[in-house]
Formats: structure tokens, sequence, C-alpha cells
């Protein structure tokens, strides 16, 4: 009987156990659902983003009409978020001014779902603000409908 048990088992150089056929199969199954769960929650984080940082652009297309006026301005929105989000310097020790202003970033509700829901395994209801201002991102071009219809009707490339 000990020695089947002891069959069972599977010991690396240093004496620690491995998995046998069996545990590594429950294991494997267990965690490839895991695995595909969350490579869905993944892409549908990604999906936010992109949409969210999309409709943050055509934002600024409608505020801004002019294309090179409206692509300079998110071209620096978007190298200061690298900044205003947290990867760099953690926004709870920014200033208060900055750690607000940190909220006007898609990047940043992009960030803080992918901690929460990727590194500390927590579902999305639970960061459920930041899902709700990334589809108000995404949501941002419907303000400035009519400033894009006017800009497309009569765009002037020079002024």
């Amino acid at each position: 009987m000990e020695h089947a048990r002891l069959h069972h088992l599977h010991l690396d150089a240093s004496g620690t156990r491995l998995l046998g056929r069996e545990d590594n199969l429950v294991v494997m199954g267990t965690l490839g659902l895991v695995a595909f769960l969350l490579g869905l929650v993944v892409v549908l984080l990604g999906f936010l983003s992109v949409t969210a940082s999309m409709g943050f652009g055509v934002f600024m297309f409608g505020l801004l009409p002019s294309l090179r006026m409206s692509m300079s301005m998110c071209s620096l929105w978007g190298v200061l978020s690298f900044s205003m989000v947290g990867t760099a310097f953690p926004t709870f020790a920014m200033d208060a001014p900055l750690e607000v202003l940190s909220a006007l970033f898609p990047l940043r509700h992009y960030f803080r779902l992918y901690q929460t829901c990727v590194f500390n395994s927590n579902p999305l209801v639970y960061d459920w603000p930041n899902i709700v201002a990334l589809i108000a991102f995404m949501l941002l071009p419907l303000l400035v409908m009519r400033n894009i219809k006017r800009a497309y009707k009569n765009y002037v490339y020079i002024s």
C-alpha cells in the first residue's frame, strides 16, 4: 500500500513533491477554466479601454474642430496619462488636485480595473464606478455631435 502511494509521488532533485498525472489533470482543468474566464475579462477590459479612448478622441475633435489641434491635444493627453494614472507614481501619494484630475484620463480607469480584477482576482462588480466611467468616456462624442456635423459640412483645413 505504501509502495503504491510512493509510486504516485514524483520528487524532483531537491526532494520537493511534484504533481502526479491525476493531480495535474484536476489542477489544470480548474486553472484552464480560470485562465479562460480571466482571458475574457482581459479582453473585455481591453475593449472598454480602446472604445473609451476612441470616444475621448472623437470628443476632442468635437471640441476643437481643427483636426491638427485635436490630434495635438489627444497626444498631449496620452503622454500625460502615463504619469497621471498611477503607473509611474501612485495617485494616492499625489497632491489632492492631481489625484482628482487623474479621473479625467480613461487609462486611469482601465488601470484601476486591471489592478482590481486581474492582480487581485476580484470580480468586476467590485469596481463598477470605473466601468461606468469608461462607458461615459465612450458616450462623450454624443455631447458634441452637432459640432462634428458642422465640421464635416464646412471643414477648413487652414484657417
